[in-house]
């Protein structure tokens, strides 16, 4: 499977996911608080500058929500396909914010994303539909 095609299948339950804490949201209001880091993807050369400047890091995770839980400082979330894993940089990102109490977890579906989730915040009452295969353009 081509880099290209990782990503898109990976930017596809990213984004269902978000999809689905939006339409949670209102219920459940603690999930507005996650977030998107913008690490990833080709970008030109001034994109990538502004972007460099503005403090963007590699090998932030894709994911964060900043609400503490049951001793734990929060929850990062990262998007990888089967074929795919977490980078060198990633792996250090990831180990330095564990040490520091986050709970951090790779998924490969965004329902699994979606159940850590209310694990997490302690929900109840939430839908987690099945998940279809997410539609990749060739």
């Amino acid at each position: 499977m081509s880099n290209g095609k990782r990503k898109r299948i990976e930017h596809e339950h990213q984004s269902a996911f978000f999809a689905w804490l939006r339409l949670n949201a209102r219920k459940h209001p603690d999930l507005r608080w996650f977030f998107a880091i913008p690490n990833g993807g080709a970008r030109d050369h001034g994109t990538a500058i502004q972007l460099y400047l503005e403090g963007v890091q590699p090998g932030v995770l894709d994911t964060h929500l900043p609400l503490p839980r049951d001793g734990k400082a929060g929850l990062w979330i990262e998007f990888k396909t089967p074929a795919n894993d977490l980078s060198t940089q990633q792996r250090e990102f990831k180990a330095a914010v564990e040490a520091a109490g986050h709970v951090v977890h790779i998924v490969r579906e965004w329902t699994v994303a979606a159940r850590i989730t209310v694990d997490y915040l302690g929900l109840t009452g939430v839908q987690i539909p099945a998940a279809p295969a997410p539609k990749v353009r060739p």
